[in-house]
């Protein structure tokens, strides 16, 4: 089974990561890009009845298809604008409503792949902060969730460490002053303690403090460890990141996110990373 790696944007960590490994010697690993494949590739797909084929076939004689021979590893974060911009203005948006429609559809035909296309994201869901909290709050286990308000903020009735943000903005935590009362409809109460990760890689799982200077408890860490595994199988994610404010013996689950920016900066993230995509290959090509 042979590997491709579908990319939008090199500097995004698990992109970042796999662009840099050797899982192209080990194991044979295609690194495309999503400019290659608007620009590069003949594509030439067929729909029978109920039986899709994807066909993407480029200039040095590579053909890749949707079959059991290929493996894909999905990640398309989004659509960069920049692919379009020889595309004239009233042009543009259409063009690249239309190129997110088809990569949805193609990703999802591939029967062996890491990360379908999923809720607000084309790799994997991307779910609000406010739809996590709510998702978390109706999950089979207890987990706290921080307070927000979505609406008009002359109505806000949260009062402390207030933060105004974007719900799609989940690495922003800090409290701020309202610029624009008429254009936010978003803020939540920061929650108090210290920012704790737990970073999921597979069925591994560490747990790190955001500031250095911070420590928690061995129970703790087992602790945030035990719910880590749970929030991310809820959420359907094989990798990512998880932040909790911990504080004494409680918590509060701030976020979840595929696109773990923080356990980027691990030093033993690199290894973890190529080592689940190593085994997870193996594993795949034993199936065959």
């Amino acid at each position: 089974m042979t590997p491709i790696l579908l990319y939008s944007h090199a500097k995004e960590p698990l992109t970042q990561i796999l662009l840099s490994s050797t899982l192209d010697k080990k194991c044979g690993l295609i690194k495309l890009s999503l400019e290659d494949l608007l620009n590069k590739a003949s594509i030439i797909d067929e729909l029978h009845h109920n039986d899709v084929k994807i066909d993407w076939t480029f200039p040095n004689g590579l053909k890749i298809i949707n079959s059991n021979n290929f493996y894909l590893i999905n990640r398309v974060i989004s659509i960069p604008e920049e692919l379009f911009n020889d595309f004239s203005e009233e042009d543009k948006l259409y063009s690249m409503s239309e190129f997110r429609a088809y990569l949805t559809f193609a990703i999802e035909a591939f029967p062996n792949s890491f990360s379908k296309p999923g809720p607000f994201g084309l790799s994997g869901n991307r779910f609000s902060l406010p739809r996590q909290w709510e998702m978390i709050k109706k999950a089979e286990f207890t987990c706290n969730t921080p307070k927000y308000y979505l609406g008009h903020m002359d109505f806000c009735p949260l009062e402390g460490d207030l933060v105004y943000s974007n719900p799609f903005d989940f690495y922003y935590w800090k409290p701020n002053q309202l610029v624009d009362i008429d254009n936010n409809s978003f803020a939540f109460l920061r929650p108090k303690g210290k920012p704790v990760v737990a970073s999921l890689v597979g069925d591994n799982v560490q747990v790190f403090c955001c500031q250095t200077n911070d420590e928690i408890h061995s129970k703790m860490n087992l602790l945030l460890e035990e719910y880590a595994a749970q929030i991310a199988r809820l959420f359907n994610y094989p990798i990512a990141e998880i932040l909790f404010f911990v504080e004494d013996n409680s918590f509060i689950f701030g976020m979840i996110s595929n696109i773990p920016y923080a356990s980027s900066k691990k030093e033993w993230f690199f290894e973890d990373i190529c080592a689940y995509f190593e085994e997870n290959l193996l594993e795949n090509n034993g199936k065959n």
